[in-house]
């Protein structure tokens, strides 16, 4: 009740103990939490529909942020769309209301680098703080040439204060594969993994999981996680 437990089983010379803790409240604090929402689609991405799409990251938004936290939608279209300027409440309402007022909100084409450098901007003009979650399935960034200037140029927009980007690729379809310094990377693996390691994020796939597996693994990464 107090937020840890003790017990000894044996108080023989050492003796055994058993010790758990609950750090919430323990430490009586209540994390918060800013995080871009930025979403792109690519119709040859797999069988994973935009729609369909757009119901799970509400739903995991729904489970895994609380009204104490903040979000913004950010999406891919053929003109990056903001839901907002500034920082929304993540409540329940909110949450509900921001996807259920969007109108097309997706093309069925990929717009990857431009969401990401949008996604910064937002971040960099709301005080600097939050992170970043990308849902996307797209593929254009395979090589490695192609990845490595583009991670560059998203690094020099971030500048000296890197923001966590945190990936979930939901493409499933037949993926083209490159072989990069002896391993091998299908679709945008490369691009994805190195954009998540390179800002202190994570990075989860639908390809070798399932879609409910991977988004919750990320977002209990995202909203952090204690294991012993």
């Amino acid at each position: 009740a107090k937020g840890y437990y003790l017990r000894v089983y044996s108080e023989d010379a050492g003796g055994i103990y058993q010790l758990a803790l609950l750090p919430s409240q323990i430490f009586e604090q209540e994390s918060t939490q800013k995080v871009a929402v930025m979403i792109d689609f690519d119709a040859g991405g797999g069988n994973i529909a935009a729609n369909t799409m757009l119901q799970e990251t509400k739903k995991y938004l729904h489970q895994y942020l609380s009204p104490t936290d903040s979000f913004n939608l950010i999406l891919s279209n053929l003109t990056i769309h903001r839901v907002s300027d500034t920082w929304l409440p993540a409540d329940s309402l909110t949450i509900e209301n921001t996807f259920n007022n969007l109108n097309n909100p997706l093309s069925s084409y990929s717009n990857l680098a431009p969401l990401l450098a949008d996604g910064i901007q937002f971040v960099k003009e709301n005080s600097g703080e939050g992170r970043m979650l990308l849902v996307s399935n797209a593929i254009q960034y395979g090589n490695y040439s192609i990845a490595n200037t583009l991670l560059s140029d998203l690094q020099g927009l971030m500048g000296d204060s890197p923001i966590p980007v945190y990936v979930l690729n939901y493409h499933n379809a037949n993926t083209p594969s490159a072989n990069i310094g002896g391993h091998l990377y299908f679709g945008n693996e490369y691009f994805f993994l190195n954009l998540s390691k390179l800002t202190g994020g994570s990075y989860q796939a639908v390809r070798n999981s399932t879609l409910p597996v991977a988004f919750t693994s990320l977002m209990e990464t995202l909203d952090g996680a204690i294991q012993s």
